[in-house]
């Protein structure tokens, strides 16, 4: 009877390891996906605000001058460049990169992380 008690608890015991190693691999699973999309989402809006910082410089016309300040790393943790072309910006990370459009492709200098000043100086668009 022992013996048999000993087996069930063992077999009761293996399923509910099973179960809930299905589960945390389900939850972690959904962590990285979760992960991800926060990652995406903080990278659209990096190319964003650069964007929206650069077209707000070509409206507000000559004269305009601004500090903005953008964050060293996406999520926390993940690296990245800013690449600014043609009337767009380009956020690259790991592989993967978010693209705005900007209003003119005559920008001057480069966009670095941290601090950053953009001015408008009789139509052209300085930044740094």
């Amino acid at each position: 009877m022992k013996a048999q008690v000993s087996v069930e608890f063992l077999v009761y015991f293996g399923f509910l390891l099973l179960v809930s190693s299905l589960f945390l691999a389900n939850h972690l699973s959904n962590s990285q996906k979760l992960s991800n999309l926060k990652m995406e989402v903080e990278s659209q809006e990096i190319a964003d605000k650069v964007s929206f910082e650069i077209n707000s410089a070509v409206i507000a016309g000559n004269g305009y001058e601004r500090n903005f300040y953008l964050e060293e790393k996406i999520g926390g943790f993940s690296n990245y460049t800013v690449e600014i072309g043609d009337y767009y910006v380009l956020i690259d990370w790991d592989g993967r990169s978010k693209i705005s459009k900007a209003s003119t492709k005559s920008i001057n200098g480069t966009i670095e992380k941290g601090w950053n000043l953009i001015r408008n100086i009789n139509g052209g668009i300085y930044v740094n």
